[in-house]
């Protein structure tokens, strides 16, 4: 769902965030409408994994636009001065979800609309789309080096460098539509 293997540039960064937008609604527009909704044995319906990738997604923007001084005060600064590459941070961040951390207070409410499903399916995928839009362009202010040197705090992989937590961001929403994908095929 993602071109480029490892992206780590902001160019590289943004260019995976706009595609994984384009793959993703094309993905869940493609689900008809009763399956959208339909609950499965265990876990979401891919309606109400698109609600949670909504809202962790908005909120994950917002923390790019914190001050580094900011940042810098509550989590330190990399020494190091340097993030991992997207791959590693990929082998982490699924490691940590198979060792059971869970979504939290990010859970979303049940998507169950008796009528209107279709408007009900067209606004959770608008949401989407403005949410990755804006978390496409949510790098322009920083510098490169700032993205390497800048801390920031993820809820269960703990302070990484704010290039770390945007990979997170496009990982995300990669992680709910490979589970969707999953269960429909069965």
């Amino acid at each position: 769902m993602i071109e480029h293997d490892n992206p780590y540039s902001k160019e590289e960064l943004k260019k995976a965030a706009l595609l994984l937008k384009e793959n993703l609604f094309n993905f869940f527009q493609s689900i008809p409408e009763n399956e959208l909704f339909e609950y499965p044995q265990k876990g979401w319906s891919p309606a109400e994994n698109i609600v949670h990738m909504n809202k962790v997604t908005k909120l994950l923007g917002l923390t790019f636009y914190s001050p580094k001084f900011i940042s810098n005060f509550f989590f330190g600064e990399n020494k190091e001065k340097t993030s991992k590459p997207f791959s590693e941070i990929s082998d982490i961040y699924l490691k940590a979800l198979k060792e059971g951390k869970d979504s939290g207070p990010f859970t979303p409410g049940k998507e169950n609309p008796l009528e209107k499903i279709t408007k009900r399916k067209d606004e959770i995928l608008s949401d989407w789309n403005k949410n990755l839009d804006k978390y496409s362009t949510v790098l322009e202010n920083w510098k490169e080096e700032d993205l390497d040197s800048t801390l920031t705090l993820h809820p269960f992989l703990g302070k990484i460098t704010v290039r770390e937590m945007y990979m997170i961001g496009i990982l995300h929403p990669v992680h709910h539509s490979s589970i969707v994908a999953e269960r429909l095929e069965k």
